[in-house]
């Protein structure tokens, strides 16, 4: 019986010093891992979230990552406890997500690639309290994110053109926002940029309703709704 309960002992010991392992590496690689699951998980024009791409990423970044550093029976241990290895590398890269908005500076912001500047305008309105959609860029005529909130108990659905670009945004962005919220039925159409505006991008969206901001201003968005 002792050495029944010194062998559980053991291997719970093992268990967790293997599972303490998983967390020290995937910390390690926390903001790339943030940094990739963004730019992954995307949800389509019917609102179900696509994880697949992310669940793939997650596998090179066990088999590269994890897997190489294994010693003696931890390869036993990974396939025993896969589900919780897969759990750390998720929650990791979550925390990580949540935190790179506010570590970007503007210069950092100005290199990103569109796909990236999409989903830290994402961030942004979701540490705002939105709920925010980023779609896959495909059927959803020009729009990047549909963001939902009740503001003063009025539900309101906002679409946004994301625009990083080198030089001040055109007509075309308003254009493509406005067909946007017609489509989509929003209350609000929005493009957000890195960059100033063109006049002619100004009078048009002042024609039609649309609001053109700085990415510094979505977190005050709910203020500038009103």
């Amino acid at each position: 019986m002792l050495w029944y309960i010194l062998a559980r002992r053991a291997k719970a010991r093992a268990r967790e010093e293997f599972l303490t392992k998983i967390k020290r590496i995937c910390f390690d690689h926390a903001d790339a891992l943030g940094r990739r699951y963004r730019q992954l998980v995307k949800q389509d024009a019917y609102g179900r979230t696509e994880y697949d791409r992310w669940g793939e990423e997650s596998i090179y970044f066990a088999r590269t990552q994890l897997v190489p550093t294994f010693v003696g029976n931890e390869m036993r241990l990974f396939g025993d406890l896969s589900e919780e290895v897969s759990k750390i590398i998720w929650a990791t890269a979550m925390a990580a997500r949540d935190q790179l908005a506010d570590k970007a500076t503007e210069a950092d912001i100005n290199k990103m690639p569109g796909h990236e500047y999409e989903q830290h305008c994402a961030d942004l309105l979701r540490k705002a309290g939105w709920d925010v959609k980023v779609t896959k860029g495909s059927g959803d005529f020009g729009i990047d994110l549909i963001g939902e909130k009740t503001i003063d108990a009025r539900a309101r659905r906002v679409v946004f053109q994301c625009k990083r670009y080198s030089a001040p945004i055109g007509l075309s962005a308003v254009q493509e926002v406005m067909a946007g919220k017609q489509y989509d039925r929003a209350d609000t159409a929005i493009v957000v940029s890195n960059q100033r505006y063109t006049p002619a991008a100004e009078s048009m969206a002042t024609t039609g309703g649309v609001l053109l901001l700085h990415h510094s201003d979505l977190p005050s968005l709910d203020r500038l709704l009103m």
